[in-house]
C-alpha cells in the first residue's frame, strides 16, 4: 500500500500518493519560478463519482 499525502485547495483536500506528490512538487515549482501558468486535472476516483477535477 503507497503513502498518501494531500493537496489542499480551495478548503478541500485532495489525496495522492506520495511519489506523485514528490514530483508535483518539483514541476509546480518549476513553473512558480518562471512564473508560468498551469493547470492541474485528474480523473476521481469511482467511489467519489466519475469525472474530472481541474485547478
Amino acid at each position: 500500500m503507497a503513502l498518501m499525502g494531500y493537496i489542499k485547495h480551495g478548503g478541500r483536500d485532495y489525496e495522492f500518493e506520495d511519489r506523485l506528490l514528490a514530483h508535483l512538487q518539483l514541476v509546480i515549482g518549476q513553473k512558480l519560478k518562471k512564473q508560468e501558468s498551469f493547470f492541474l486535472s485528474w480523473s476521481k476516483p469511482h467511489d467519489q463519482g466519475e469525472g474530472r477535477v481541474s485547478v
